[in-house]
């Protein structure tokens, strides 16, 4: 968009005048479009977000998250506030909202280590993660894998951790088993799944044992592997990677397979 006596046209608006759902909009714009750090930009934001702080929604509180997480300073009781809008949130509010806006905000509350609010985002997420874009479902667990992996120090603060742990691994076995359900998922995005859940698993973020979603994956790969000819090596060396670090009683037969598709390569090119 055309600028406005030099500036973008968001920093022209008359930030006194929005409501807190327009006010979370301008704030997302300013971080992620324009990527303000102009002070009193945000000091305005801050001032008017205390004004209409007990009119923000829950789907406003993922939002602004969001803003605050990739801000170097903010209004702590603000963030607070916020925060306790998701950790209080039911189920059913949350059911309501877009699997995007759950999942980067579920991002956004990982990366500021609010662990009980990230937990409630993760059970609600679990049920309906087959809709996620593989990219930002990957992401997601591994910001969860970062901030869960970190020593608080206190009884309280270990206590919301494992449950968040617990969150974190129920909805990789859910990505897992969605993956599986999708056949003509890219085998790329299939292998990028396996690597993020195996990160969790060697973090002790993820229980491996029979016919957990893990295992189905590596399996599913594994069928997929041996059917389709465009599936390379370099992919199912990933695999293996993966499984020697989480699921070891799948690493026998990916390296199989790895091995066939180095032969099949060199067959070709002798061919030629």
């Amino acid at each position: 968009p055309p600028m406005i006596d030099g500036l973008p046209p968001i920093a022209v608006a008359k930030v006194a005048e929005l409501s807190a759902s327009q006010l979370a909009a301008h704030g997302l714009e300013g971080v992620l479009r324009w990527k303000i750090e102009y002070e009193p930009f945000w000091a305005e934001f801050f001032q008017r977000l205390t004004d209409v702080l007990d009119e923000v929604s829950v789907g406003d509180a993922l939002q602004l998250v969001r803003v605050f997480a990739q801000l170097r300073s903010v209004h702590l009781d603000s963030v607070a506030a916020c925060v306790a809008k998701v950790c209080d949130a039911e189920a059913e509010i949350l059911l309501d909202l877009k699997e995007t806006d759950l999942a980067y905000g579920a991002e956004a509350l990982a990366t500021m280590q609010e662990t009980e609010a990230l937990a409630v985002v993760l059970r609600v997420l679990a049920s309906r993660v087959y809709r996620l874009e593989i990219p930002l479902a990957t992401r997601l667990l591994d910001a969860c894998r970062q901030v869960l992996t970190h020593d608080t120090g206190t009884t309280a603060q270990e206590r919301m951790i494992e449950a968040s742990s617990a969150e974190s691994s129920d909805f990789a076995d859910a990505l897992c088993r969605a993956v599986v359900e999708k056949e003509d998922m890219p085998y790329k995005q299939v292998v990028e799944v396996a690597e993020a859940t195996a990160r969790l698993a060697e973090a002790n973020l993820y229980r491996i044992e029979p016919r957990c979603g893990l295992e189905i994956l590596f399996q599913h790969a594994l069928r997929r592997g041996r059917t389709e000819t465009t599936v390379g090596s370099a992919d199912v060396e990933r695999l293996v990677v993966a499984a020697r670090s989480s699921c070891k009683s799948q690493v026998a037969a990916l390296q199989k397979l790895q091995q066939q598709k180095v032969q099949n390569a060199t067959s070709d090119v002798l061919a030629e």
